[in-house]
């Protein structure tokens, strides 16, 4: 922890270290409650004039750092319990949501004042692809918590990303490796950015939870490499995303291209799909045993082909892209009045077998 910590500042200067003995007490915390805390000192930590520069940024790495294990148990528990309160899974979602939140706008500001003040102020340049790695990361989270709970990513997501993306192209930092966690794998940073537009893409198929995690898992192990364009090739790209809308990845289809816009080849990834397919569906040898069972691995495939598959794909009859419609209805019966309805039928319903039973329930 240290040695990161001496790498990540640039300057040694004399200043009233942040007060992280709270770290230490995280561990007495239920996990839920630990995160909680942590993002309120975050929030505080920020907003708190009497903090200098570098002791934020300590208090943000060593945050990071303390909860990246507990992150990923709340995330794999939450993927794999099912049967969850609403209430509890509300909260769970919401708790975890507003801490990557924290993270992302933390990691941002420095990024920011980095830019800003010309680089070495508060962390040196070569630090600079761990804090764009780390503040993507953060976003990329923010979106799955939103796929596992089948909503929308929130507005702006997409344009806070682009921003960072931005910087990556500018400083030419798309195609390298960094190690993000330790003891985790390397990032390659344009391969994590399409694993994102590719998982945003999906997002109107209403995937369960336990489906988005094990595919954000395959886009991992199936793209650990990517490079992204600026020019079009009509031969090569079916997918986009456009920098100046706040919007994910799109299939191109009726499409005019321009300056704003990248595109990626996904031939490689739909020839590996193919091939994961056949192996799974002949019983043969392949590497993806630690993501999922055969039939659940063979299901996602298969839709994963369906969706971006240059042949398989079955475009659209419209000639038109589809525009959002809000068109304001009047409801004579409420949710409660229905519920009300419903449990006066199911009463009446078995009103009469009650009746001949002495031992019957109230």
């Amino acid at each position: 922890m240290k040695s990161l910590l001496g790498k990540l500042i640039g300057k040694n200067t004399k200043t009233n270290a942040a007060d992280l003995s709270w770290l230490n007490d995280l561990a007495k915390l239920d996990d839920i409650t630990a995160i909680e805390n942590s993002t309120r000192k975050l929030k505080d930590c920020f907003t708190d004039d009497a903090i200098n520069e570098a002791d934020r940024l300590r208090m943000l790495l060593a945050t990071d750092t303390e909860n990246r294990q507990r992150v990923l148990k709340i995330t794999r528990q939450f993927v794999d319990f099912e049967n969850i309160r609403p209430e509890l899974e509300n909260h769970i979602a919401s708790t975890m949501y507003f801490y990557h939140r924290q993270i992302f706008v933390g990691y941002r500001s420095f990024i920011d004042r980095f830019l800003d003040t010309g680089g070495d102020i508060i962390f040196t340049y070569n630090r600079l692809p761990v804090i764009l790695g780390r503040a993507l990361k953060a976003a990329y989270s923010m979106a799955r918590w939103r796929y596992y709970r089948q909503q929308s990513v929130a507005d702006m997501t997409w344009s806070e990303i682009f921003d960072l993306y931005r910087i990556l192209e500018q400083e030419s930092l798309l195609d390298i490796t960094v190690n993000l966690y330790k003891g985790e794998a390397e990032t390659h940073l344009a391969a994590s950015f399409i694993q994102a537009c590719m998982l945003d893409s999906l997002s109107s198929s209403s995937l369960s939870k336990q489906k988005v995690e094990k595919t954000a898992l395959l886009l991992e192990k199936l793209i650990p490499w990517s490079q992204i364009s600026k020019h079009y090739d009509e031969h090569k790209h079916l997918f986009y995303v456009d920098l100046t809308q706040d919007q994910g990845a799109k299939r191109i289809r009726l499409f005019e291209p321009h300056t704003g816009c990248r595109y990626w080849d996904i031939e490689q990834l739909s020839a590996r799909i193919d091939a994961d397919i056949e192996a799974l569906d002949r019983d043969l040898p392949h590497d993806l045993e630690s993501i999922g069972s055969s039939s659940e691995l063979l299901e996602i495939l298969t839709l994963l082909r369906l969706g971006w598959s240059r042949h398989a794909y079955t475009r659209q009859r419209r000639s038109e892209e589809r525009q959002k419609v809000i068109k304001h209805v009047i409801v004579s019966y409420g949710f409660q009045d229905v519920c009300n309805q419903l449990k006066s039928a199911t009463k009446n319903l078995y009103l009469a077998p009650q009746e001949q039973s002495e031992n019957s329930l109230d």
